[in-house]
């Protein structure tokens, strides 16, 4: 378990997306989903997943900071981390994320590099 990580993963219309993304966030404390405006099966989605995460859903399309700020503002973590629906986490990236921040006390934010995922895997 990780030191208080609140994910915040902001989704519109990823129902084909999200239980990857999800299932990649074992690690994380608190799981935020904001819909922002989905009108696919996204919530559908989610159901299997509802006990585990806080479920928010915009019933119009705000856009990515507002969405984010929504987050943020549900968030009780003491770490907060964005995803987008559409994205995985590998598994070591949340302990190498805290473990920067808790021997570099003078940072306060990280990003993480990323390798790209066409259909094809």
């Amino acid at each position: 378990m990780t030191a208080g990580v609140t994910a915040i993963v902001i989704a519109k219309n990823e129902e084909k997306n999200i239980e990857r993304c999800l299932t990649s966030l074992k690690w994380c404390d608190e799981i935020i989903v904001i819909d922002d405006g989905s009108t696919d099966n996204t919530k559908e989605v989610l159901y299997p997943f509802m006990q585990r995460i806080k479920y928010i859903r915009l019933e119009q399309n705000k856009g990515l900071p507002t969405a984010r700020n929504i987050g943020i503002r549900s968030a009780q973590g003491k770490y907060i981390a964005f995803i987008d629906a559409d994205d995985l986490w590998l598994p070591e990236k949340l302990q190498t994320d805290i473990e920067y921040f808790e021997t570099h006390p003078e940072v306060s934010m990280v990003y993480s590099k990323h390798i790209n995922i066409d259909e094809k895997g």
